[in-house]
């Protein structure tokens, strides 16, 4: 059995639990990936305090269907309320955020042995999304863009480069360049400045003249 499915509320052996953040006097974590309510009272109809005693919660299973392989991938979400109001949160993200540290909304946290069950807190770690799709591909569950795609669309680095040149107000040239970036580091001048002086936007910049030289 997983620890999430033991609902007893005895510790598990190596258990540690810490209160969830934003709901400490409602619920803790424990650091093999189960949840608890805590003891508290709430008001009856009848106006007295009612205890409403722990217990462990229920966690449910999210299946993603993964079209390449034809098979599931898990994830566990637990409910749960503050103020009669109602929450859906991801265990392993909860987890995490407990035991190891603050949780970036653009990083996702994943399942080191790719077991959504096993939430335990050695077995989470938080990675960019870039990561976790790459992890996917080396493990064959999706097909590299790369290993499809047409390559004859693609752009080819420096492809598009024009070779142009700086003038003085006279028409002299005084220098060529192979591209307008060659033209900005060598100059000093901004790339921005160069090309809209190409482009005919505007007649000069600071008594320079850029012209295309093809």
């Amino acid at each position: 059995m997983y620890p999430y499915q033991i609902k007893s509320l005895g510790d598990l052996p190596g258990e540690e639990w810490r209160p969830l953040k934003e709901f400490e006097d409602y619920y803790a974590v424990s650091s093999l990936g189960r949840i608890k309510s805590l003891d508290r009272y709430v008001r009856h109809k009848s106006g007295k305090p009612l205890l409403v005693p722990s217990k462990v919660l229920s966690q449910t299973i999210y299946k993603y269907f993964n079209k390449f392989t034809k098979d599931h991938t898990y994830a566990l979400r637990a409910a749960i309320s503050k103020e009669n109001k109602r929450y859906d949160v991801q265990v392993r993200r909860i987890v995490y955020q407990a035991f190891v540290g603050e949780l970036d909304p653009k990083q996702c946290v994943i399942n080191i042995d790719h077991d959504g069950f096993n939430n335990c807190v050695e077995n989470l770690m938080m990675v960019p999304m870039s990561v976790k799709q790459k992890r996917v591909t080396d493990c064959n569950r999706t097909l590299s863009y790369l290993s499809y795609a047409d390559r004859s669309t693609f752009k080819k680095i420096g492809g598009n480069r024009r070779k142009v040149g700086r003038f003085n107000r006279k028409g002299n040239l005084v220098k060529a360049y192979e591209s307008l970036a060659e033209a900005a580091r060598s100059s000093g001048f901004q790339y921005d400045h160069i090309l809209d002086v190409a482009k005919g936007r505007k007649p000069h910049y600071k008594g320079v003249v850029w012209k295309y030289m093809d």
